[in-house]
């Protein structure tokens, strides 16, 4: 409110429906009191005054039923510190007024009097102390004086309320602003958000009956607003006023900006500080009004006891009888529950009889199933009832106590396990809740109850005997106990392969049935044992190995019932000695024992490798014969019988045998050995290289060992070489073969540049083969060395200078080569002569080494083939004359005359003659030579007289006669009844001119060519041996078809075309 002193120096107080307004001046306070209604006027008295300086006035209505207020008043009496002031005012109802009394208490304080006081308030229900904060110290008075202090852990605002012994205050930092409660009862100190719009905190109120706040603030614009929060700090709740009123934050005081709440009507007002009053109603702040089905406190509600939820609004489930009644106590029960308001929900809590009934099945509203397994471990006993609770989505329904426990049920059949006698059963109980007699008079204790069964430990030494089994209100069981032998050990613990001996049993209850004897089964086999006393029995071992090792008595005099099972062992095996048959090394025996009596249990193998497949021919407990296989190698072999591996290896030293060994080759590579038991032995290798040099490991082509294949790697060498190989075993011995010989391939000879040589001059060979190698290596050709230059693996090149006489040489002449004396021989590939062709030939021709006579390739001529033949021009006239066949005779009769002349071919024709009389005598110059140069021919051989070569000499000496013959018509008739000429010493030319040596070529080569072959032509054509001729010429140095065109062109004999 606001008066004439100024602004923000009023000070209200809203007492129920009353108001009393307290004013103060900057030097006094006023107390004026109208107990009309809000807003009257109102006018101040004088009532005393009071230092305004840092002075509270709160008024207290300290007593309802003697309706008057208290003043409690602190200001500075004059002295250091400040004094609270009691002054009772007491009301009157005849004049409507309150009236100071006289009867007035000073209580001392520790606040400075220049200290700032924040608020001062008073709890009027429980404590009825007063609560003063000032220099961040919460002072708490009762009228004998200061009872205690505490710290908030904010920083205090001006205003706080005290209500049911607890101080609510608003406090703040630069995060917003806060409740702050102490409960000085208990002692509690909490803190609750309010708001982060904030920049200061100004009055408090309260309504006790929905124990929620009214807290006035400045927002963080600094504009007037109301909060609204419960007392626990739920749901705070702003309100801004409209039109917006900033807070005048000078001279604030724990009255400004006053709060007043009206619950009777719902109403709170908040007084501002420009003389405003904001009036406004409020509900609870419970959610949803709690849906009218509870009560709202503290801003949550109460519901009524059919509703559930924040706001009430779920209905609660309720449980009734009608469902599952019973319960197993130890055990799992399928559980039918049924009421009303179940709901279909993931989030379910069932909870029977302390444990947790699971896996829901939602049937309706009012029926569910759930599966519970109890354990036995309850705190109530089984004959108790117990509690059922279920709950969906947190809400939960009463706690009724209508489940029962069923009652146990026992099986008439019991069994026997070991020394432990076991009943079936149903609903069990624990064990506790049993009691179990023996002949009507011994307790049996140490029962083991589980939900199936119910199980006990039969004393010792026991015979049959009755037995009772009963709980507190029920009996279970009661007949006879008939029991069986109990076995708990064996000695020996490992057996022997063996018979002959005594193995004594150890366990309880042989004579429970009054036995002398019994069978003791061994595996599916049995032996008559003696009983010697309750826990004895001796019997006789079984020899060999029984495959299933368990032994077990039997009771077959009295009730045919096995003991229990007890395993047992077979000693392993031990090896003495082992022995290779040497007539046949694939039979072996070991010594030892505990081999048992078949082979079926036995296996060797070498360390983790597959058990080797061996024919066993005997086992007995001390003695293994078996045949080995062919895979067999010498190692040390693990023997196992019945899974029980031998302590000492086996070791198995077989003698290896070579039986062949390939030819490497010179460089090296694969080495093939055949042998027995050489797998895994050590391979040496000794040549001209190396001595005993280590080749393996070599690589097996296969498991057999007998025989077997092992390829090794060699390095390149030549000639003679030695293989051994050699099988040890460490601390064993060692045992090798012989050394077994063989060679490295032999060289070989694929052909040799040049194929042919001279006497006097040197040649350089290159001879091509395989497994050269430079070691101890010759060459000799024609029985000559040929100094070897370079060697590679696949040729040699080596130089050669005869001094042999050719004509006594015979052709081809052997070559030899000799590798680490290991020869080859070619004998028909190198010609050797005493002359060459001159020049060579040029390389465009072949030289005929008897005659050393160039024959040249086409287009080549002279007598080194170093010319070449130009190609001429020819020009081919008409003739006009005609041609006629005769097909009767199957002649040809060329009839015809040439109007032309020889000056087109005349020259050629010339130059082919010429070239053939030079041929002749060259020939006959190198006869000459060659008879000077053989002591043996004495005397020149006469000249052959060639027809042909006397017809060319005639023509060129009556060349000048050519121009007539040519004009003259001629004609030349060619019977094919005309003998053949066969050879050319029978030629005969009747007229010496070219016309009659066309007509000798026409008439012999065609046919000869075509019987004949180029080298039968020169046979024919030669006389004693003499290699040149004119057919020889003709074909390998004259242009033929140059002259088959001139012979044409005259004699127009068509078949020497032909042979063109």
């Amino acid at each position: 409110m606001s008066d004439g002193f100024g602004t923000n120096q009023s000070i209200a107080t809203f007492l129920a429906s009353n108001t009393v307004y307290t004013e103060a001046s900057t030097s006094a306070i006023y107390f004026t009191q109208r107990v009309t209604t809000v807003g009257s006027n109102s006018y101040p008295t004088n009532i005393n005054t009071v230092n305004k300086n840092n002075a509270i006035l709160r008024w207290v209505q300290t007593s309802a039923s003697s309706g008057y207020y208290t003043a409690f008043t602190l200001f500075p009496p004059g002295s250091a510190t400040m004094s609270i002031l009691l002054t009772p005012w007491i009301y009157s109802p005849t004049y409507q007024t309150y009236s100071a009394s006289s009867q007035t208490t000073s209580i001392a304080t520790p606040i400075s009097s220049s200290s700032e006081v924040d608020f001062m308030v008073y709890e009027a229900q429980t404590l009825f102390d007063l609560f003063v904060h000032a220099d961040g110290v919460l002072y708490q008075y009762s009228i004998g004086g200061l009872k205690s202090t505490n710290v908030f852990n904010y920083t205090a605002s001006k205003t706080a309320i005290a209500y049911g012994s607890t101080l609510m205050a608003c406090t703040s930092d630069i995060n917003g602003a806060y409740i702050e409660k102490f409960n000085f009862v208990n002692g509690q100190h909490s803190v609750y958000n309010l708001t982060t719009d904030f920049s200061a905190c100004l009055n408090m109120n309260m309504d006790q009956n929905y124990q929620q706040l009214f807290v006035s603030i400045a927002d963080s614009q600094g504009n007037l607003a109301l909060i609204t929060t419960s007392f626990t700090g739920l749901h705070p709740t702003t309100f801004k006023f409209t039109p917006s009123e900033k807070v005048n934050t000078v001279n604030l005081n724990s009255y400004s900006y006053a709060v007043g709440v009206d619950n009777s009507i719902n109403v709170v007002r908040v007084a501002s500080g420009i003389g405003q009053i904001y009036t406004m109603t409020y509900k609870n702040l419970c959610p949803n009004q709690c849906n009218n089905h509870g009560q709202c406190f503290s801003g949550a509600c109460i519901c009524s006891s059919s509703w559930l939820g924040d706001d009430c609004s779920v209905p609660k489930p309720f449980i009734y009888t009608g469902g599952t009644a019973q319960v197993a106590y130890l055990g799992t029960t399928v559980v039918t529950i049924t009421g009303e308001s179940f709901v279909n929900t993931p989030n379910n809590k069932i909870t029977i009889c302390g444990g947790q009934c699971l896996s829901m099945v939602f049937v309706s509203a009012q029926s569910i199933i759930c599966t519970l397994t109890l354990y036995g471990n309850q705190t109530n006993s089984p004959f108790d009832n117990c509690d059922i609770t279920v709950s969906f989505n947190g809400y939960s329904s009463d706690t009724e106590y209508i489940i029962t426990y069923a009652t146990p049920t026992l099986s008439e059949q019991y069994f026997q396990v070991n020394d432990t006698l076991v009943f079936n059963g149903t609903n069990m109980y624990n064990a506790a809740n049993f009691q179990v007699r023996i002949n009507q008079q011994t307790p049996v204790s140490d029962l083991i109850a589980d939900p199936y069964s119910l199980s006990f430990k039969i004393p010792a030494g026991s015979h049959n005997f009755n037995l009772d089994i009963f709980t507190t209100n029920t009996w279970l069981y009661s007949g006879i106990v008939k029991l069986v032998p109990y076995l708990t050990s064996i000695n020996p613990s490992s057996l022997q392969t063996a018979s002959g001996y005594n193995i004594t049993l150890s366990g309880d209850f042989f004579q429970s049935n009054d036995l002398t004897e019994m069978r003791i089964y061994i595996g599916d086999d049995y032996v008559n044992g003696t009983v010697v006393d309750m826990n004895t029995v001796i019997f006789p071992n079984m020899e060999g190995i029984i495959a299933k090792k368990i032994i077990r008595a039997y009771d077959d005099a009295t009730y045919q019932l096995y003991s229990n099972s007890l395993a047992f062992v077979y000693s392993p095996p031990t090896i003495v000695s082992t022995n290779i048959n040497q007539t046949d090394n694939t039979i072996i025996s070991i010594q030892g024992n505990n081999f048992g009596s078949s082979g079926t249990l036995i296996s060797f193998a070498i360390s983790n490798s597959e058990p080797i497949a061996v024919t066993f021919i005997s086992v007995t407990h001390n003695i293994i014969i078996f045949k080995a296989p062919s895979t067999i190698f010498t190692a040390f072999y693990h023997l196992t019988v019945d899974d029980q591996a031998a302590a000492t290896e086996i070791p198995l030293l077989f003698k290896p045998t070579i039986q062949s060994v390939s030819n490497p080759h010179v460089t090296g590579g694969n080495l093939t050995i055949v042998g027995n038991y050489i797998i895994n032995s050590e391979i040496y290798f000794s040549n001209i290289r190396a001595s005993e040099q280590l080749i393996s490991p070599c690589v097996a082509q296969s498991s057999n060992n007998i025989p077997a294949t092992i390829i090794c790697q060699v390095e390149g060498g030549a000639g003679d070489m030695d293989v051994v190989a050699v099988s040890n075993l460490p601390d064993v011995g060692t045992l090798y073969t012989p050394p077994f010989e063989s060679k490295y391939q032999a060289p070989s000879i694929s052909n040799i540049s040049p194929a042919v040589y001279f006497a006097n001059r040197t040649a350089q060979f290159t001879i091509f083969g395989d497994n050269f190698y430079n070691s101890n290596i010759i060459v000799k050709i024609n029985d000559e060395e040929c100094n070897i230059t370079a060697t590679f693996t696949n040729n040699i090149t080596c130089e050669i200078t005869s001094l042999k006489l050719a004509n006594e040489t015979t052709n081809p002449v052997p070559v030899f080569v000799s590798v680490e004396s290991q020869n080859v021989f070619a004998n028909n590939t190198v010609a050797y002569y005493g002359k060459w062709c001159l020049n060579d030939c040029s390389q465009h021709g072949t030289c005929n080494y008897e005659t050393t006579v160039c024959k040249c390739d086409i287009g080549w001529r002279g007598n080194d083939c170093s010319e070449e033949i130009p190609v001429p021009s020819t020009t081919t006239s008409t003739p006009t004359g005609g041609a006629t066949t005769d097909a009767t005779t199957g002649g040809a009769t060329t009839t015809g005359s040439t109007t032309s002349d020889l000056n087109s071919s005349s020259q050629l024709s010339i130059n082919i003659l010429a070239a053939l009389l030079s041929f002749f005598n060259q020939k006959q110059a190198r006869e000459d030579d060659r008879t000077k140069e053989t002591s043996r021919e004495t005397k020149r051989k006469p000249r052959y007289n060639c027809p042909v070569e006397n017809a060319l000499n005639e023509f060129l000496a009556q060349k000048q006669q050519h121009s007539n013959l040519m004009d003259s018509t001629t004609s030349i008739t060619y019977s094919p009844t005309k003998k053949r000429y066969q050879d050319m010493d029978n030629v005969q030319i009747p007229d010496q001119s070219l016309l009659h040596i066309c007509w000798h070529v026409g008439s012999i080569f065609p046919a000869w060519l075509w019987r004949n072959s180029h080298s039968l032509l020169s046979r024919e054509c030669s006389h004693r041996k003499q290699r040149l001729s004119l057919c020889n010429f003709l074909i390998t140095s004259v242009d033929l078809s140059n002259f088959s065109a001139i012979c044409t062109y005259f004699s127009r004999v068509h078949l020497f075309a032909f042979l063109v």
